[in-house]
């Protein structure tokens, strides 16, 4: 279970991936129905130790199980890797570019580059707020709840990038599948966007 796409969690020797709904409706349904052994496995698929090789149930502390259980940031991470995504897809620049790069230095918010004055890099003037501070706010939020993707999300994201130009190395992992789904769509959708704003428009009247 040695999956680097930042979803994986350490505890002392153990590593965890807790449930996605999606899961945990599929592992109350296994228990409902008292096909226990099943719900034993799917259980199971979420502890390895801290090599990635996978251990028997009983060796994991009950404290540590049930971790799995829970998601506390399901809904925040999901939404987190939408907006990044799309961020990233409509202004690379600004996706990539550290909030405290942008408070201490003044951009150019059109060229998304750093104000010059005979090739010196200026610092952000008191009187030149960051878009963030503004009524018409910044494409990628606030430096304490950005649209861009969190620490978990990018991970996520460079682990998409280097593998599904060969395939998904674990299909079977439903948070892999749920992201790399995502991920696709966007993507995809996107660039459905992109290219039907450049067809050309009707002239009105006809």
């Amino acid at each position: 279970m040695l999956i680097d796409d930042g979803y994986t969690e350490s505890f002392d020797q153990f590593r965890v991936r807790r449930f996605i709904s999606s899961e945990r409706r599929k592992f109350d349904a296994l228990l409902k129905s008292e096909n226990f052994g099943a719900a034993r496995s799917l259980f199971a698929s979420h502890f390895s130790d801290s090599d990635g090789k996978r251990i028997s149930l009983e060796l994991v502390p009950e404290p540590i199980a049930a971790l799995a259980l829970t998601n506390p940031t399901e809904g925040a991470d999901i939404s987190n890797l939408k907006s990044g995504l799309r961020l990233l897809l409509s202004n690379p620049l600004l996706a990539i570019r550290p909030c405290s790069m942008c408070l201490k230095w003044w951009f150019d918010n059109d060229t998304n580059k750093i104000v010059q004055i005979g090739g010196q890099n200026l610092l952000r003037p008191d009187y030149a707020l960051p878009l963030c501070q503004t009524d018409k706010g910044c494409q990628k939020g606030t430096p304490e709840n950005p649209r861009s993707f969190n620490e978990r999300n990018q991970q996520a994201f460079n682990h998409w990038q280097q593998w599904r130009h060969v395939g998904c190395p674990c299909p079977e992992d439903a948070i892999v599948r749920r992201n790399w789904m995502w991920f696709e769509s966007i993507k995809e959708n996107h660039g459905l966007r992109q290219a039907r704003n450049r067809l050309p428009q009707p002239a009105h009247g006809r």
